[in-house]
């Protein structure tokens, strides 16, 4: 009778842990890479629709100039060469976003018309803190102004600070800053 050459119980029981091992290891370093892309895709989409706010930020001066009427670090207002439209940047702290508001007038003789306001980013980012700072805080333009302008440096710009909530993170934060300067070389009036 011919002996059959099988595999023993032990040796079989010996492969199936080493391969639920090799198994679980591999599984394991699977799910750590899910997670990991799945974190990086929330940080991605934040620093997307901050790069999304600034474009429009950048595309409003384009056609606008700074607006140095009662300049505060919640708020950037840019006005059209007319004076006509205005609009502002704003960070509503109790709601934790970040707006605009457009406001129009017929006459630059006339108050601005109440503001249109609208929400410029998605409920998945959460501002913590929005800052600006003009510099210089005149307006270098007004004839009154130029002879202290005639001494800075600096060309008309505003430094923007975004504190935005880490998506990843509770309570984790990341800044985004991005500085705009001004378009406009207008003569002084």
């Amino acid at each position: 009778m011919k002996k059959l050459k099988a595999f023993t119980l032990i040796e079989t029981v010996v492969a199936v842990t080493v391969f639920m091992l090799i198994l679980g290891v591999g599984l394991n370093a699977y799910i750590n890479i899910i997670k990991s892309q799945n974190k990086s895709n929330l940080n991605r989409a934040a620093i997307s629709e901050l790069i999304q706010i600034i474009q429009v930020i950048e595309q409003e001066n384009n056609f606008k100039s700074f607006n140095y009427e009662n300049p505060t670090p919640e708020i950037f207002s840019l006005i059209s060469n007319d004076g006509l439209e205005k609009t502002t940047f704003s960070f509503n702290e109790p709601e934790k976003s970040f707006e605009q508001s457009l406001q129009k007038r017929t006459n630059i003789s006339e108050d601005f018309k109440p503001a249109v306001k609208q929400k410029m980013h998605s409920s998945k980012l959460e501002f913590n803190k929005v800052s600006f700072t003009l510099t210089p805080g005149f307006n270098p333009y007004n004839a009154n102004n130029i002879n202290q302008f005639a001494d800075e440096t600096t060309h008309p710009k505003v430094d923007i600070e975004f504190n935005v909530v880490n998506p990843n993170q509770s309570g984790k934060t990341f800044d985004f800053n991005f500085t705009l300067s001004s378009r406009s070389y207008q003569n002084p009036k």
